[in-house]
C-alpha cells in the first residue's frame, strides 16, 4: 500500500494473473456457467466441467466433462455455478480433507 501512495503502484506489486491458457473448471455448466464459459474464450482458457450428467456436445460447446475429483486436481480456477434453495442447501460434493484449494 505505501508503493500506491508514493505513485510506485508498478513497482513490486503484483497486478494479478493472466487468465490466458489456464484451466477454468466450472462446477454447474447450466445457463450461467454456459455464459461464463463463452466469455472465457476470448482468454484462450481451457473449460472443464462436472454437471450431474453430461451435457450434449452442443451445450458443451468445447467443455471437457470430467469427474469431480479431476475438477479440483486440474483447474487453475474454479467457478461455482449451483442453486442453493431449501431443497438443495449444497449441491457440491465434499471434498476430502487432505485436499487444499488454493
Amino acid at each position: 500500500m505505501v508503493q500506491l501512495r508514493e505513485g510506485n503502484w508498478l513497482e513490486g506489486v503484483p497486478l494479478g494473473h493472466d487468465p490466458e491458457g489456464k484451466t477454468l473448471g466450472v462446477l454447474g455448466l447450466g445457463g450461467i456457467g454456459r455464459a461464463l464459459k463463452k466469455r472465457t474464450d476470448a482468454f484462450d482458457m481451457k473449460v472443464i466441467y462436472h454437471n450431474r450428467t453430461r451435457l450434449s456436445p452442443v451445450l458443451e460447446n468445447g467443455a471437457e466433462y470430467v469427474n469431480f475429483d479431476n475438477l479440483l486436481s486440474r483447474s487453475d480456477v474454479i467457478s461455482l455455478n449451483l442453486p442453493l434453495n431449501v431443497r438443495n442447501p449444497s449441491s457440491a460434493p465434499s471434498p476430502p480433507r487432505q485436499t487444499q484449494i488454493h
